[in-house]
């Protein structure tokens, strides 16, 4: 639980405002805010399936 509040926290506006709210530099031919966020919601689904899979 406290592992998805703390990467859901990553895709909120304070964080994403004062870290990621740039277009430069570009990462695979996106800019780097899409990148981020890509990476950041990968990272929940990832979660989300662990605990399914472990049935927490």
């Amino acid at each position: 639980m406290l592992g998805f509040l703390g990467i859901m926290a990553l895709a909120q506006p304070p964080i994403v405002f004062a870290v990621a709210n740039r277009i430069e530099p570009w990462v695979l031919g996106v800019p780097f805010l899409y990148a981020y966020l890509t990476v950041v919601y990968a990272l929940l689904c990832g979660l989300l399936l662990m605990v399914w899979r472990w049935r927490l």
